[in-house]
């Protein structure tokens, strides 16, 4: 697992180092304070020691640029949300979920176990004892068609936002309970589901492939 972790940093930083190289490592620019702050973190890794998660508090340059979006306009097409996501965006929301939540990340791999999940929780849904609201019914579609498309190879995660493709999981979930957490098995299945999906996270049991199988398998018998 810290294995894993690692080699994700390492990757992570390359690439954010490299696309930021032109610029001074200095104070004055969130470009150079980036650039310190993986030099920093990458030092970290060489420790005999080192232990994920690294303490919050000594992270909070790299927490404010991407809270902030300060860097989006260095996207190749900054008017472009997709492209300020996938080479700003999700590069530093992925080096925080790992050096801070000490999380592992969604890999194509790991996609036929997300699929199962998905699978179980459509089949909760269809076999509810209570009938669905409306807006569960459209967050029904939308899990059937989630899994056709990650079957498919059409679909990459985590997604940028809820919206507009999922307006009835942004209906269905909620911080103070989801409403289908009444529904028997939904609940544990709803947060793999949503986790993957939206935060780009898996597990911390699967820790590799034959993990997250045997944990799929166990999840299914006992729910």
């Amino acid at each position: 697992m810290l294995s894993e972790q690692k080699d994700d940093v390492i990757a992570i930083s390359n690439y954010l180092l490299d696309r930021f190289s032109e610029y001074a490592i200095v104070d004055s620019s969130p470009e150079g304070r980036l650039q310190a702050q993986l030099l920093w973190v990458l030092d970290k890794l060489k420790e005999p020691n080192f232990s994920l998660p690294l303490p919050a508090e000594q992270l909070s340059t790299l927490r404010y640029i991407y809270t902030d979006g300060t860097l989006s306009f260095r996207a190749s097409n900054p008017d472009d949300i997709n492209s300020i996501f996938k080479e700003i965006e999700l590069p530093l929301v992925q080096l925080i979920s790992i050096i801070v939540d000490n999380e592992l990340l969604v890999k194509t791999d790991y996609y036929p176990y997300i699929s199962r999940v998905i699978a179980e929780l459509i089949s909760c849904l269809e076999n509810a004892s209570r009938v669905l609201s409306t807006n569960e019914v459209i967050f029904l579609k939308e899990l059937e068609e989630l899994k056709l498309d990650i079957d498919s190879g059409k679909q990459q995660l985590p997604f940028q936002s809820h919206l507009p493709r999922f307006p009835g999981y942004t209906e269905v979930k909620s911080f103070r309970g989801n409403t289908i957490d009444d529904i028997p098995r939904a609940k544990n299945l709803f947060k793999i589901f949503k986790n993957a999906v939206f935060n780009g996270v898996r597990p911390k049991s699967w820790v590799n492939e034959a993990a997250a199988k045997q944990a799929v398998e166990e999840l299914i018998i006992n729910s």
